[in-house]
């Protein structure tokens, strides 16, 4: 693929404001609110998914509608304010999910496009080197050292291959 083909972005400096801008609000919002588990207290609460939310808000306007259905030990105050905050969080976290599997993208094939452009001048590099040419075997020495281990590194890891 050229390098001309590969996708540009570019931020304003007002643009990179409104996001940092837009992020802080948010932080500032869930500051007291927002919960961060570790990856043992994730597996200890599970979650509400897709296939028992359905079950669970049917659970919770039956017992609206007929609190006798609920244990003295459930708090149902607390209980409608768990409910009402499902119903703000799971739309704002897909829009959210949806927000950053976009940058994650967008970070991807900008990534691409810099792993392209670093390649080419690293070729330009080594053959203008392997020609003598003054001043390019500092460079591409320098560079060299990306591919040093290739073949050696674990299969699982993927790495910039030199072409």
């Amino acid at each position: 693929m050229a390098i001309d083909n590969v996708h540009k972005v570019e931020f304003t400096e007002a643009e990179i404001k409104v996001l940092n801008d837009a992020i802080a609000a948010i932080e500032q919002v869930f500051k007291n609110k927002a919960v961060q588990l570790t990856k043992e207290e994730g597996r200890h609460f599970g979650k509400l998914g897709k296939d028992s939310e359905g079950w669970a808000i049917a659970v919770h306007q039956d017992v609206v509608s007929n609190p006798m259905l609920i244990p003295a030990h459930i708090d149902a105050d607390s209980w409608a304010k768990n409910e009402l905050a499902r119903e703000i969080l799971s739309p704002l976290t897909k829009r959210m999910e949806n927000i950053t599997q976009q940058m994650k993208d967008t970070n991807r094939v900008v990534g691409y496009s810099i792993i392209l452009a670093c390649k080419a001048v690293y070729k330009h590099a080594k053959v203008l080197s392997e020609q003598n040419v003054l001043g390019f075997k500092l460079y591409y020495d320098k560079w060299k050292v990306q591919f040093a281990n290739r073949g050696k590194r674990k299969a699982s890891k993927k790495t910039v291959n030199e072409g």
